[in-house]
């Protein structure tokens, strides 16, 4: 009894090692795969891997249930998630013309056994940040896009998870409306580092801030000033507070 009791034991003990074996070859191959398939479409030395045919890629991966253990350490694309790991970016860069670069982003929700995955922005994901609002959690995604040498440009869109999907979130008032956006455009000359955070988010006081951007014959494109402009949530939308 003794014997079969111990035989048992061994038994189960390998039932979950085998499905995190399974999962770590799912999640080695579908790394080299896309990192493979990326370089590829990025050098344009083959044409089956193109645009549409690399979203495809990420997407349909991204859709496997196996890629929630994965951790893509080793995948040549930017990822980023949000503190409580519920909500996942992945973008790569796309064509674009000379010092123009554009990007693709997907977001994929991770909460549950079935993962979702959406389209994200176009922009390069700097980071998520998260805050609770009236037991709702809303993610704040900040992005970066460069237009040219002289003009870059910085996002930040909210999200909220509607049945268990990312769903832009129309919660910031602005002259225009209510939009789940708002971004500015600048001059990286003005800052010490291109890709500098340069939207802040205090989830405590729950409210954010973007910085004041002036044209000047230096920074024609917008110089960045140590002055911002920040929005707090009032209980229903994020308003202007001075």
């Amino acid at each position: 009894m003794k014997t079969q009791s111990l035989l048992s034991v061994l038994l189960l003990s390998l039932v979950p090692l085998s499905g995190v074996s399974h999962a770590s070859d799912f999640c080695q191959n579908a790394v080299k795969e896309m990192n493979a398939a990326y370089q590829s479409y990025r050098s344009f030395a083959d044409d089956s891997h193109d645009e549409q045919a690399f979203y495809k890629l990420v997407v349909n991966t991204l859709k496997d249930k196996r890629s929630l253990d994965c951790h893509w350490s080793d995948l040549k694309l930017n990822v980023q998630y949000s503190p409580d790991k519920h909500l996942m970016s992945m973008d790569w860069q796309v064509d674009g013309g000379g010092t123009m670069k554009e990007f693709q982003s997907v977001l994929q929700y991770q909460k549950g056994k079935q993962p979702t995955v959406v389209n994200g922005s176009d922009g390069y994901v700097l980071g998520i940040h998260q805050m609770d609002i009236g037991g709702k959690m809303l993610y704040l995604i900040n992005d970066w896009v460069a237009g040219y040498t002289a003009l870059n440009g910085q996002a930040i869109s909210l999200y909220t998870i509607k049945n268990h999907t990312p769903t832009p979130a129309k919660l910031i008032k602005t002259k225009q409306g209510l939009t789940h956006t708002i971004d500015f455009a600048y001059n990286p000359f003005s800052i010490p580092d291109e890709l500098e955070k340069l939207i802040w988010v205090n989830a405590k006081q729950k409210e954010f801030s973007i910085p004041v951007v002036i044209e000047n014959e230096q920074y024609p494109e917008g110089e960045v000033t140590k002055r911002v402009l920040r929005y707090r949530y009032n209980g229903k939308q994020f308003v202007y507070v001075k």
